[in-house]
């Protein structure tokens, strides 16, 4: 188990076309795997990936040329493309990740991530890209075959990390899916600041997001979206963090995610954070070293870990420390607990 590596240049269709051809197999996979879906879902689906469409179309289309390259590449139908990227959005694709920020260390602001996640860990894909059509170059982590972006940094010093959140309802698909969402924001944000108010302006579709977000000067917050609806929480006392569920009153009344003991298991994450963090002597003293530390803690029986060993869709199967000033991003395969982290830099 690895995680798989690309260096994309260009143009967003030549982009898409480089990542379809080298993983074609892999996407034909996904797509098998993930594209099929039963009597029930496919109307709403397909009503989902027209308006998911529609809405890239007129925000961001060169998104929509880069799946058009990465379908040609591939030789796949666009749909198909399309339906892989967007099902996350009205399936509720099982994703759940835990996100720490620690805004002020030895090492400078320091963000960690898990993937905890399912079989899906063999589609994952770090990707390299210089976008010819303008903005920050950027390291991103997603699967083959898509533009999604669950964790990742830029040349400008901002980094990234998303967890699923609930499904805020009433929703027809009208908006940028939730893997997809931090795609831009990386390209085209410098700062943390610049990214809230950047977010704040586009509606999501399907389910709901935490997203992390630490610059170079240590500014660190979450942002809760979903649907029409966005909250942001700072860092207090030099720490923010996020598991799977929202916490401001702002962004409750949602759908739970479908994953039985999802919703138990993120909040007994959260809480065990917010004992650990509380020690900020402890939290600034340590940089690099206490956020590996903490991206290790494993599940008592009082209690779950943010190193995940809980099959099929809690395994935390990759981590990830970023540091935003070195421009950063050392990936671990496999559970933190068990791989080592290796250095990857703008």
């Amino acid at each position: 188990m690895a995680v798989h590596e690309i260096v994309l240049v260009g143009e967003a269709y030549e982009r898409g076309f480089t990542h379809g051809r080298k993983f074609a197999r892999l996407i034909h996979e996904a797509v098998r795997e993930y594209c099929k879906f039963d009597a029930s879902l496919n109307e709403r689906v397909g009503a989902f990936r027209q308006n998911m469409t529609a809405y890239l179309a007129d925000i961001f289309p060169e998104l929509l040329e880069e799946l058009r390259g990465i379908g040609d590449g591939a030789g796949i139908e666009f749909n198909d493309i399309l339906s892989l990227n967007f099902f996350p959005g009205p399936t509720n694709l099982p994703i759940y990740c835990t996100n720490i920020v620690l805004a002020d260390t030895s090492d400078g602001p320091i963000h960690g991530k898990t993937s905890d996640i399912g079989s899906d860990y063999k589609y994952y894909l770090l990707q390299r890209t210089s976008p010819a059509e303008g903005g920050e170059e950027f390291l991103s982590v997603g699967w083959v075959g898509t533009i999604w972006s669950e964790v990742g940094i830029n040349s400008a010093g901002l980094a990234m990390g998303q967890s699923s959140a609930p499904v805020m309802p009433g929703q027809d698909g009208t908006g940028i899916p939730a893997l997809v969402m931090p795609r831009p924001v990386l390209q085209h944000c410098k700062s943390t600041e610049e990214a809230v108010e950047f977010m704040v302006r586009f509606q999501m579709a399907g389910k709901g997001i935490n997203v992390a977000l630490l610059d170079q000067t240590g500014h660190g917050v979450v942002v809760e979206k979903a649907f029409d609806r966005q909250a942001v929480r700072e860092a207090d006392e030099g720490a923010v963090f996020c598991s799977n569920h929202f916490v401001e009153d702002g962004m409750q009344g949602t759908i739970p995610l479908k994953i039985e003991g999802i919703e138990e298991n993120s909040i007994g994450r959260y809480e065990l954070l917010t004992q650990v963090l509380g020690n900020r002597e402890r939290v600034a003293l340590k940089g690099w070293d206490y956020m590996a530390e903490l991206l290790r803690i494993h599940a008592t029986e009082e209690r779950p870990g943010i190193c995940q060993h809980v099959p099929p869709y809690l395994t935390s199967w990759y981590a990830y420390i970023q540091l935003p000033k070195k421009r950063e991003m050392w990936i671990c395969d496999g559970p933190p607990c068990q791989g080592d982290f290796v250095n990857y830099t703008l």
